[in-house]
């Protein structure tokens, strides 16, 4: 019984969710892996659930919309909109990222209960990719090949980065 138990618990992260490309991803030509659903470009819509309602996100080229409200503008970039539980509370946040020559950048969006509200942004100059693990926001540093974490702890996202530098932005 010990033996099937070890050998349960060792293939056990087999089960979990890898954090891989996928065919689509590779297709679109996406730059945040992690995410729940998303979509990429622009005009788009992205449908969500959120409780006991579906949550419907517009992008077009002035901007990211919910409920006919705007989240936040466009920003000239390569927009990416998508969904994955940051807080742990079992309800998605919205994710709205953009790519350009700049490097990347990424907000959180999270429901308050009566509107949405940014909870996080990360950015990294010259970056390409942002990968999305459980409750943190990873972007290398391509300059140095640093890596660029943020976490989120309780209410906020706290960022460390494992060449001691302070967080980046642009």
């Amino acid at each position: 019984m010990k033996r099937l138990s070890t050998l349960f618990l060792a293939l056990l992260p087999l089960l979990a969710a890898a954090q891989t490309r996928t065919l689509s991803d590779i297709e679109t030509k996406a730059y945040v892996i992690g995410l729940d659903s998303y979509i990429y470009g622009s005009p788009g819509n992205l449908e969500f659930d959120l409780g006991s309602s579906t949550v419907t996100v517009n992008v077009d080229a002035e901007g990211v919309y919910v409920g006919g409200k705007r989240l936040c503008a466009a920003d000239g970039g390569e927009i990416l909109v998508g969904t994955h539980d940051f807080t742990g509370n079992r309800e998605c946040e919205i994710m709205v990222a953009s790519r350009s020559a700049e490097g990347v950048r990424a907000d959180v969006f999270s429901w308050s209960g009566s509107a949405w509200r940014q909870v996080g942004r990360m950015a990294v100059p010259s970056a390409s990719e942002i990968r999305i693990f459980r409750q943190a926001v990873s972007i290398k540093k391509p300059s140095s090949g640093a890596l660029c974490t943020w976490t989120w702890h309780g209410s906020t996202f706290d960022f460390k980065s494992s060449d001691g530098e302070a967080e980046p932005s642009f």
